[in-house]
This record gives C-alpha cells, sequence and structure tokens, in this order.
C-alpha cells in the first residue's frame, strides 16, 4: 500500500467509525483526480458516486 492508499484508508476507516450501523460510506468521485479514486479503491472504497444536478 502506497502513502496515498495508506492516508485515504485511514481517513476512510475515521469516518466509517462514526456511521450508524447499517450505514455504509459512499465517496463523490465527481471532480477528483484519477489518482484520489484509485487511493480509495486501494483502500477498500467500492461505492461511488457523482451528481448531475
Amino acid at each position: 500500500m502506497d502513502v496515498a492508499a495508506a492516508a485515504a484508508a485511514a481517513r476512510r476507516a475515521a469516518i466509517e467509525a462514526r456511521l450508524p450501523p447499517g450505514c455504509r460510506l459512499l465517496a463523490v468521485s465527481k471532480g477528483q483526480p484519477v489518482q484520489a479514486i484509485r487511493a480509495l479503491v486501494g483502500a477498500g472504497q467500492r461505492s461511488f458516486a457523482e451528481s448531475n444536478v
């Protein structure tokens, strides 16, 4: 795991620890660089979304 993926994993774990039972983290990928999205995928994030308002 590279440094970006490790940082993303730590942020993701901290956020998920605050979620109520039964909720899951939905990452917003719109406007994010490919490297950031890849880091989150490397950290285990599998649910992504973009708003099209």
